[in-house]
């Protein structure tokens, strides 16, 4: 129906075609993907059991990677075997770009692809948007060093996996403070990439379109197996009864000058929590 859009366009010579290039709701340099200001951290969210979790974990550090990868490695034009039936998944659709230097426009160096990672619960880590292009950046190397070219973003959002074959896809993007409802003359555009895409990556993918989130607090909070496989991972996770309490406890170590060592996480924790227990040791933490 939309074959058109991305048909080549013939230039007056009728010599070289150009590519069209699909529309870009960003281009991002790798010193801006890099940007310790532009990182998006850790929430406090609730867990199955009520309570609301502190999770000590930085999903920018690299150290971390392989503890992400653990569940959610970062997918490249995934085809259906890696897709999980029943599973949730952020993703974003980019393509590497360079600019002209005489006429400042866009030129494709790489075509688009779908990047997902899997999202396990709503602390998201290393499956937020922002911290997916951190991880292609880091993993990829697409950018290479050349400081000419970005990556476009030409889509993000959420996917539902109904089965391997069958996609439910929205629009949905909380990092790059998109509409939570893409207008409906835009949709008719952001279906059409999707399709053309899946159906390249894979002819035999169904895929459909759903206007709503899908990762909610309601059915995505964390579990007890998920906490206890990153205290088993040396993370360390502190529970806490009030989510007043949880937010207190982020914001001081996130406004701590410098890493914030374990002992005085624990000192802040016990002062927050009014912990009278005088033998809480880091290992205790990580381990309780």
């Amino acid at each position: 129906m939309h074959e058109s859009w991305f048909k080549q366009s013939n230039t007056r010579s009728k010599e070289c075609p150009i590519d069209r290039m699909p529309f870009v709701k960003r281009s991002m340099h790798k010193k801006t993907i890099l940007n310790k200001n532009s990182k998006v951290y850790m929430q406090c969210m609730q867990g199955e059991d009520d309570k609301f979790y502190y999770v000590h974990l930085d999903p920018y550090d690299s150290a971390n990677f392989a503890i992400m990868d653990e569940v959610s490695p970062l997918l490249v034009n995934p085809v259906p075997s890696q897709f999980e039936t029943g599973a949730m998944y952020t993703y974003v659709i980019a393509s590497v770009i360079k600019k002209n230097s005489d006429t400042n426009m866009d030129r494709l160096v790489s075509p688009m692809k779908l990047y997902a990672c899997k999202t396990i619960n709503m602390f998201e880590f290393g499956t937020k948007h922002h911290q997916i292009f951190y991880r292609m950046v880091h993993q990829l190397n697409e950018l290479e060093n050349d400081p000419q070219l970005q990556y476009a973003l030409h889509a993000s959002g959420e996917i539902h996996c109904i089965d391997p074959v069958t996609l439910v896809f929205n629009y949905i993007s909380g990092t790059y403070k998109m509409k939570r409802k893409i207008p409906m003359r835009r949709t008719k555009y952001e279906t059409a990439i999707v399709r053309r895409l899946m159906h390249k990556i894979a002819p035999d993918y169904r895929i459909d379109f759903d206007f709503k989130p899908f990762i909610v607090p309601e059915t995505m909070r964390i579990t007890h197996a998920e906490i206890a496989r990153l205290k088993s991972n040396g993370i360390m996770v502190f529970p806490f009864s009030a989510q007043r309490q949880c937010r207190e406890m982020r914001f001081a170590v996130m406004g701590h000058k410098k890493h914030m060592p374990p002992d005085e996480m624990i000192q802040t924790y016990k002062k927050i929590t009014n912990d009278g227990l005088n033998d809480l040791t880091p290992t205790a933490c990580i381990m309780q």
